[in-house]
């Protein structure tokens, strides 16, 4: 069974999650985004170019980036050790 939708109050100025369409007399809707039970449980520390450092209640999760390269394992090797070093930086930086 669908849910029943529920009417909000939405702030002019203010970013919302959500996805919009129009139909074909030119009006536009909004959807937001549903917030799930298990919203908010995961935390963002930091985040740049290469990884992603979040926390939840028992764990450290680092997401990597690494770029496709030509030279075989050794670059990726550089490129994994410079990411770590960044790590590194970033876990002295925050208190996680």
């Amino acid at each position: 069974m669908k849910e029943q939708l529920k009417k909000q109050d939405m702030v002019v100025g203010k970013q919302y999650k959500g996805y919009a369409w129009r139909n074909e007399y030119g009006e536009f809707f909004f959807r937001p985004s549903a917030v799930g039970s298990r919203a908010g449980q995961q935390k963002k520390v930091c985040e740049d170019n290469n990884y992603i450092l979040s926390t939840t209640k028992d764990l450290v999760l680092i997401h990597i980036r690494i770029p496709k390269m030509d030279g075989g394992a050794t670059e990726y090797i550089k490129q994994l050790t410079a990411v770590v070093n960044k790590l590194i930086a970033a876990f002295f930086k925050y208190e996680i």
